[in-house]
């Protein structure tokens, strides 16, 4: 009845209904709490990875920057039946990334490029970048899917900057490429040719000069 003073029970039975309802809630209140971390998590984790993708994808080379690229048309004579990919985009630390791959498909064989430069804000940046790059898997697997090419370090084929790193690759004891790495400042420049003969240096000097002096003067 109305008035009528609870029992010790109906008061501790209230009070723990209370306490049990006050936990759900927490419960629950703290569930949606990670659900929507958890979603903002991965949609900055989507979003930055678009991003990424897209600015690999869509961001166009000048003819300038083009210009500091080896490219599969500078190494064939038939440049009606080449592939070729031009990327750009902007790496960790602020590091500018070019990139051209191309491959072409020839009576002798295939020939593949990839040729890649990179500029950082500062020297050790550069140096990073470097040493990020001594032989790089992702382009050896690129040039070499099958893994053949037998590689060895050179000496005096060709160096430019303050450090290079050249070996050239064969295949079944037959010139077949080279791996060429350098770095002059804050530029890093790398080109990885399978499927061609590379081994003279007046040759090589003939393809790799012109555009590394373009290298010098461009400016991110």
């Amino acid at each position: 009845m109305d008035g009528e003073a609870l029992s010790s029970a109906e008061v501790t039975y209230r009070a723990r209904n209370r306490v049990w309802k006050i936990f759900f809630f927490l419960v629950i209140v703290l569930f949606l709490l990670q659900i929507t971390a958890v979603a903002s998590l991965i949609a900055v984790v989507i979003a930055r990875g678009i991003g990424e993708i897209g600015e690999l994808l869509v961001v166009p080379l000048t003819d300038e920057e083009q210009g500091v690229l080896i490219r599969i048309g500078d190494l064939v004579e038939d440049s009606a039946d080449i592939h070729e990919d031009l990327h750009k985009w902007r790496g960790r630390h602020g590091v500018v990334h070019l990139r051209s791959r191309g491959w072409s498909e020839r009576d002798r064989g295939t020939v593949r490029v990839h040729c890649e430069v990179q500029v950082a804000p500062g020297i050790q940046g550069a140096q990073e970048s470097y040493r990020t790059l001594e032989y790089n898997e992702e382009a050896l697997r690129y040039v070499d899917p099958e893994r053949r090419l037998v590689t060895t370090a050179e000496s005096d084929l060709f160096a430019w900057g303050e450090e290079s790193t050249i070996l050239t690759f064969s295949d079944d004891h037959r010139p077949a490429g080279i791996y060429f790495l350098a770095r002059r400042g804050r530029k890093v420049f790398l080109l990885v040719v399978s499927g061609q003969k590379l081994d003279d240096p007046h040759l090589l000097e003939m393809l790799l000069r012109p555009v590394l002096l373009k290298l010098e003067r461009y400016e991110r």
